[in-house]
């Protein structure tokens, strides 16, 4: 592409004029636009609420339409993220049970798939996208995988070894990798009037964590099917940073968890759990 050496306003404000004063010879080694050969070309996305990376790319819902994927280019590493509306997917939004299912209200992706959450309702996408030019797009349509549990709380979604875990308007389920549903959120169903203000599953830990705006954590080990919780976390944001459990709190302060230290910043960490009946005569 030419430089520009000068410009000037044009009579339309809608219009700008151009003036390039380079011979081809001076710029036959520049940067070629990157449109030719065909490539779909860029376009700023729409506003959203609800993101996901799946095969490479970015996927966002269209805030003014929330049944509409905009997806990206395949990211390059060092390369902006490149959006086209030629680059979207719809999820209808009664496809697959008579009633509608509501607007995208999350999205995750889980091995080969992306999961799909409406209110009352799980699809799922898989396949490869598109190239640079558009073709060659193998994105299957979206597949039915329930019509009566969906997902009302976008960071309660959270991918652990056994599947994806999420909040329903019921309590807390699991997506099982071979698109099974499990209802385990029935010992912390007093918690369901909170809400999520993150989830995580933390590394090297059989521990996904769920930590809530009135300042409790649900613990979930997913190896046992045990639920634990934890108290004096005011979490409004949380995430994994450097394979440690990481939160802030309303006032700015950022807290990491970190081994054999029992602190909650410089307030000492206690425990207490109950058991069954213990006949002390049969000790």
């Amino acid at each position: 592409a030419p430089p520009i050496q000068q410009n000037t306003l044009a009579s339309s404000l809608d219009c700008w004029s151009y003036q390039d004063i380079k011979a081809d010879s001076a710029i036959i080694g520049n940067e070629i636009l990157y449109t030719n050969g065909g490539v779909v070309e860029n376009i700023s996305p729409p506003a959203t609420n609800v993101m996901a990376l799946f095969d490479g790319r970015l996927w966002l819902v269209d805030a003014e339409d929330q049944n509409l994927f905009w997806y990206s280019k395949p990211v390059i590493e060092a390369t902006p993220i490149e959006m086209s509306d030629l680059f979207t997917y719809y999820v209808s939004p009664n496809s697959g049970t008579q009633n509608p299912t509501g607007p995208i209200l999350a999205a995750a992706a889980m091995d080969d798939k992306l999961i799909v959450f409406k209110r009352n309702a799980i699809y799922y996408i898989n396949g490869k996208g598109p190239d640079i030019t558009g073709a060659n797009n193998q994105y299957s349509e979206p597949i039915f995988v329930n019509g009566t549990v969906g997902c009302v709380d976008k960071n309660s979604v959270v991918l652990a070894p056994n599947g994806l875990m999420f909040k329903s308007d019921n309590g807390i389920w699991m997506l099982g990798r071979d698109m099974g549903l499990n209802y385990i959120g029935k010992d912390v169903e007093d918690f369901n009037d909170s809400q999520v203000t993150s989830s995580v599953y933390v590394p090297g830990t059989s521990e996904v964590r769920f930590t809530l705006n009135t300042g409790e954590v649900l613990i979930y080990d997913y190896l046992v099917n045990q639920w634990g919780t934890d108290s004096g976390i005011p979490a409004v944001s949380s995430t994994i940073y450097k394979n440690k459990h990481t939160y802030v709190n309303s006032s700015n302060s950022m807290f990491q968890e970190t081994a054999d230290i029992y602190l909650d910043g410089s307030t000492p960490t206690t425990m207490n759990f109950k058991t069954g009946w213990i006949n002390f005569s049969n000790l």
